[in-house]
């Protein structure tokens, strides 16, 4: 699975707040015998990315046509699991459509 790489954060961001500590990545989850586990395609969505320049441009996260909407880097335990997960991203904003 790639993830995209984290975007640094501005120095004012981190003059008026804390860092967010970095998370782990989450367990794996386990699989009934004999069975594989379904492995995440990701691939560049034209739809997420349009989402992330809106969210830029308006300076606000959140979309509807979003699963999953951020600014700065993804908690990894927010991430959904699914087969395909479409990715978008301008700037510090991310769009991820499931």
């Amino acid at each position: 699975m790639t993830t995209p790489d984290p975007v640094p954060k501005p120095p004012s961001a981190s003059a008026t707040r804390p860092p967010t500590p970095k998370s782990a990545s989450p367990a794996p989850t386990p699989t009934p015998s004999g069975s594989k586990a379904a492995a995440t395609t990701w691939y560049t969505s034209s739809t997420a990315l349009a989402a992330a320049q809106r969210m830029a441009a308006a300076e606000v996260v959140g979309d509807p046509a979003c699963s999953v909407a951020a600014v700065g880097q993804l908690d990894p335990n927010l991430l959904p699991r699914a087969a395909r997960i479409g990715v978008g991203l301008s700037g510090r904003y991310t769009c991820l459509i499931v």
